[in-house]
C-alpha cells in the first residue's frame, strides 16, 4: 500500500504511453508518481522532453491535468535538487535519504547512463521499455496499533473533502482495542485541512436498544468532542448506528471510503490479540470504490439507521 515509483520525465514520450502508465497509480491501486521536486517542474518537463508534434504534446499536457482528479501525484519537499543536474541524478540522491521502503525509479534506458554503480542498493530502477507497468502487489498487512492504521490511511484522508469509516464493531464503548484506534482517527482527521464530513458506520446491537443506546451514544459524542479538542473548526462528524438484522445488505467488510478512493481493512479497526497480529490492507478498485461510495452516500443501502450521533466541532 502506497508504494511511490518516481518516473523520469523522459520514461514515456507519447500519450498512449503516458495516458497508460499514470491509469495504474491512485487510490484505487495503492501506488503514487513521486513527482520530484514538484509536480509544476516534473509536468513541465515531461512535455519538454517529448519529441511528438505540438498536438501531441497538448494531449500529453491534457491527460496530466485530467489524472490529477485521479490524485495519482505525491509531492515531497527536497531542498537538495539542482536545475544543473539531470532528473535521475537529483531522483537517486533524493532516494538515498528518503525514509521510505517503497524505492522504484522508471527510466527511457537512453537516459539511464551509468548510474547503475550510484544507485542505492534498494532503489530498483525499471525501464520503461522493459516493464511497461507495476506489477508489485499493493496488499499489505500491517502492524494493528493506532498509528499502523493511520500511517496506511493518512493519504487518503489528506485528498479527501468527505470521509467514510464503516466497520460493523467499529464501536468505541465495547473495550479499549477499538476505543484506542477510534480515537486515533478523530484525532489525527481533525487536524487535516481537508475533510469536512466523517462519516462512521457501526452495527446497533439488540442488547444497544433504548436507553443502552442513548448511554453509548453520548459516550460517543464525548470521546469525539475530546479527541477532536484543539482540531480544525467546522469538521463534522456523523457517527450511524445501523440495524441490519433483517435487512438484505449487511454492514460486514471494513472500508474507509472516501471520495477519492477506498481501502479493505480484513479485520476492521482494532488493536488484534494477540499481540503482533497482522491486519491485511488491500486497495479497493474504481468499480466496487463507486458502487460502494454512492451507496453510503445516496441512502441507497437497504437497512436502517436507529441512531445518528452528530458532532460538530
Amino acid at each position: 500500500m502506497n508504494d511511490l515509483y518516481g518516473i523520469e520525465p523522459g520514461a514515456y514520450l507519447t500519450p498512449k504511453e503516458w495516458g497508460a502508465q499514470l491509469a495504474s497509480f491512485g487510490p484505487h491501486t495503492g501506488r503514487y508518481v513521486l513527482v520530484l521536486p514538484d509536480y509544476k517542474i516534473w509536468s513541465e518537463a515531461v512535455l519538454s522532453r517529448s519529441s511528438v508534434g505540438d498536438l501531441e504534446r497538448e494531449r500529453i499536457r491534457t491527460i496530466l491535468r485530467r489524472a490529477l482528479i485521479h490524485s495519482p501525484f505525491r509531492e515531497r519537499s527536497f531542498d537538495r535538487w539542482s536545475i544543473t543536474e539531470r532528473w535521475l541524478e537529483n531522483a537517486i540522491r533524493y532516494w538515498r535519504t528518503a525514509n521510505s521502503k517503497h524505492k522504484f525509479i522508471y527510466v527511457h534506458e537512453e537516459c539511464f547512463g551509468n548510474f547503475s554503480e550510484n544507485r542505492p542498493d534498494d532503489c530498483k530502477i525499471l525501464f520503461s521499455a522493459d516493464n511497461f507497468l507495476p506489477s508489485s502487489p499493493a496488499d499489505e498487512e500491517i502492524e494493528t496499533q493506532p498509528e499502523d492504521y493511520w500511517k496506511v490511511s493518512q493519504w487518503l484522508c489528506r485528498l479527501s473533502a468527505e470521509i467514510h469509516l464503516i466497520d460493523p464493531y467499529f464501536n468505541p464503548v465495547a473495550g479499549a482495542d477499538v476505543r484506542k484506534v477510534f480515537v486515533h482517527y478523530v484525532e489525527q482527521i481533525a487536524r487535516l485541512k481537508k475533510p469536512i464530513d466523517v462519516h462512521f458506520w457501526v452495527r446497533c446491537r439488540e442488547r444497544d436498544a433504548g436507553s443502552g443506546l442513548q448511554k453509548a451514544s453520548q459516550e460517543v459524542e464525548r470521546l469525539i468532542k475530546e479527541a477532536a479538542r484543539g482540531g480544525r473548526s467546522g469538521l463534522r462528524f456523523h457517527y450511524h448506528w445501523v440495524s441490519d438484522d433483517t435487512s438484505r445488505d449487511k454492514l460486514h467488510a471494513r472500508y474507509l471510503l472516501t471520495e477519492k478512493g477506498g481501502i479493505q481493512f480484513d479485520q476492521g479497526f482494532q488493536v488484534l490479540r494477540p499481540s503482533g497480529k497482522r491486519n491485511m490492507v488491500s486497495p479497493v478498485g474504481l468499480d466496487l470504490h463507486r458502487e460502494l461510495f454512492d451507496r453510503f452516500t445516496s441512502g441507497k443501502n437497504a437497512f436502517d439507521v436507529e441512531k445518528t450521533v452528530k458532532v460538530v466541532v
